[in-house]
């Protein structure tokens, strides 16, 4: 028993060896584009994703959301399905990163780590000065062990937003749009934070994602052992908005 438990850590882990020497992380040249969503540009980086950030398919999103975080099919699909909205790709069928920059689409006001579109004209390039807020509360509501739980997490949402609506006099923020913004912070803490029900995020592997867009696989970071799916990025979602 002990030795077949020996067995399987060992795959386990040269599987995951072998993932992060097939997706080493590079920057983007100079003719890729990037897009708003920092765990996009992450699976483009590591190349899960085309790394130059044009021409992808909802084909490319299942192969790329699938390897990288094990999101089924369904929850690509449920996810992925706006993008092709914004293409100007002169095919229905894919889009490029940086199309769902569109103002009102899906990019929305009141982001963790990007402008107000009215406020800059760019809601699509990490801004320093909003991140350095959003981070600022994740460290003020961190564990002892620098650990990021749903709590945490909906506190600095919120008061970001906060601050947005004071200092964007065209702050909008639809329905629609809450409901993707929270599905963000769901997908981001779920993943990073190795659990749907109580994640338990590193920060530093947040800041990682949003400051390099990295994976954190050098740090430890893995892959989900199982299947993620839509009731649970939902439920998430649903704690995040639900959260005091």
């Amino acid at each position: 028993m002990r030795a077949s438990a020996v067995l399987a850590a060992t795959c386990a882990m040269t599987a995951h060896a072998a993932e992060v020497a097939a997706h080493p992380w590079l920057p983007p040249d100079a003719s890729a584009v990037r897009s708003p969503c920092p765990m996009l540009n992450s699976l483009a980086n590591h190349g899960y994703l085309p790394r130059d950030g044009h021409g992808i398919s909802m084909q490319d999103l299942i192969n790329g959301l699938g390897s990288a975080l094990h999101f089924n099919e369904t929850l690509t699909r449920t996810l992925g399905t706006p993008a092709f909205a914004t293409s100007t790709t002169g095919n229905p069928d894919t889009f490029n990163l940086d199309d769902i920059a569109k103002h009102n689409v899906i990019e929305h006001d009141g982001s963790l780590s990007r402008a107000d579109f009215a406020v800059t004209g760019d809601a699509k390039t990490f801004n320093k000065t909003v991140w350095d807020e959003t981070k600022g509360y994740l460290e003020a509501g961190a564990s002892a062990d620098a650990k990021i739980d749903t709590k945490t997490m909906a506190t600095a949402r919120r008061k970001r937003i906060a601050t947005a609506q004071a200092t964007n006099p065209s702050f909008n923020l639809t329905s629609s749009q809450v409901t993707v913004s929270l599905g963000e912070s769901s997908v981001i803490l779920g993943t990073i934070g190795g659990s749907f029900t109580e994640p338990a995020a590193p920060l530093e592997w947040l800041k990682i994602v949003f400051e390099e867009e990295r994976l954190p696989f050098d740090e430890g970071w893995t892959t989900s052992a199982t299947e993620i799916t839509v009731p649970q990025v939902l439920g998430l979602s649903q704690r995040i908005a639900t959260s005091t």
